[in-house]
């Protein structure tokens, strides 16, 4: 049986370890200064005010632009996507997808409030089933597992070829095993960390209209998730 790969410190651990006397095998071992090391680390924020959609035609309008613009390209357009629902901690019950976010590579970030729009409107679903869009996320298959659940949609085409998975590719590019969140993917590679403020994380997403604090959670991770893809596909590309 193979050994399971070991997890490597990023670069900037190392640096700051051996700035403060220590070896790499120190850094590994030492918890506490891996976590004074993280705290440390500045807050990722997406950059511009989001799009916010609440109403079905509204949606469908942004969908409409969307989609304009996708044909207008002339390769993959990878699209960061995360979804958030309320958590309410019911033995066997798990509430409906109330948001979707999608996030461009130009810093064009939709946030689109379904619980509010009332379903899941057909130009968003034409949207994610563009030949052009690959989704990429972190856990995304069991994001689209859930939006099919509650909208009755058959994602799972998606899932063969349009979708990335952005722990499974940080495994592949850095010869890691890890199960990695997007909070330590963005750590890792970002040299940022996530706000994760729990009464936001868990807060009622249903609520109409999101408050700004809520809307820029939720257009952050979407933006970590295309700007942690295109670190990996950078660090693939030279091969480290």
């Amino acid at each position: 049986m193979d050994k399971p790969k070991k997890r490597k410190l990023p670069d900037w651990m190392s640096l700051t370890a051996a700035e403060n006397g220590a070896s790499q095998r120190a850094a590994d071992k030492d918890f506490d200064l891996i976590r004074h090391l993280e705290e440390s680390l500045p807050t990722l924020e997406f950059p511009k005010s989001p799009v916010y959609s609440y109403n079905k035609e509204d949606c469908c309008l942004l969908c409409d632009d969307i989609l304009e613009n996708l044909q207008q390209e002339n390769s993959d357009c990878f699209v960061g996507f995360d979804i958030e629902w309320p958590v309410l901690y019911r033995r066997g019950h798990e509430d409906k997808t109330a948001v979707l976010q999608l996030c461009f590579l130009n810093n064009s970030c939709y946030v689109f409030q379904l619980s509010s729009i009332g379903g899941f409107p057909d130009l968003l679903e034409k949207v994610l089933f563009c030949q052009r869009v690959k989704l990429v996320g972190v856990g995304i298959e069991n994001d689209l597992w859930k939006l099919t659940r509650d909208f009755h949609i058959n994602f799972q085409p998606l899932m063969k070829e349009n979708v990335v998975d952005l722990g499974q590719m940080a495994n592949r590019v850095l010869s890691t095993s890890q199960l990695w969140s997007l909070d330590s993917l963005t750590k890792h590679l970002l040299r940022h960390k996530l706000k994760k403020d729990p009464s936001v994380r868990t807060g009622d997403w249903r609520e109409c209209p999101l408050s700004e604090v809520q809307l820029q959670y939720a257009a952050t991770d979407a933006f970590a998730c295309v700007q942690i893809h295109q670190e990996l596909l950078e660090r693939e590309r030279q091969g480290r």
